[in-house]
């Protein structure tokens, strides 16, 4: 009479366990490729953006970049900064306000993360030319 159930002295028994274990290992090493990739796509490089620094009531006039005077009068009546791009004067709004404080009006390097027209600060690094765009 046969017996129900694992026989290992079956032949097909040890390639039917072998197949199973092949299959475990193999979807196994594909669930760790696909984690390694998305976690490699989340820890992205900072961006970096190259501008002015200047208050949000006046980042509309070119001529107001680099009047480091009006932007900190702008700042203490309560107007936010922000970071007009040299790259086609694109404005960024700045989440963390106090990261800019000392460089209002100034030629700046912004390394931080982008999202949308917003811009988290990370480090704050002055240009050597703090000529204003058209002087």
């Amino acid at each position: 009479m046969k017996s129900v159930g694992k026989d290992s002295t079956n032949p097909n028994f040890l390639k039917s366990e072998g197949s199973l274990m092949r299959k475990l290992l193999l979807s196994a090493f594909a669930l760790a490729l696909c984690v390694g990739g998305v976690v490699a796509m989340s820890a992205r490089p900072a961006d970096s953006v190259s501008g002015w620094v200047i208050d949000a009531k006046c980042s509309a006039n070119k001529k107001m970049l680099g009047n480091v005077d009006c932007a900190k009068k702008c700042e203490a009546a309560g107007s936010k900064l922000v970071v007009v791009s040299d790259a086609g004067g694109k404005v960024y709004a700045v989440d963390n306000q106090d990261a800019l404080h000392g460089h209002e009006g100034h030629h700046v390097t912004v390394d931080g993360t982008i999202s949308g027209d917003s811009l988290h600060v990370d480090k704050v690094t002055m240009m050597k030319d703090q000529t204003p765009p058209g002087k």
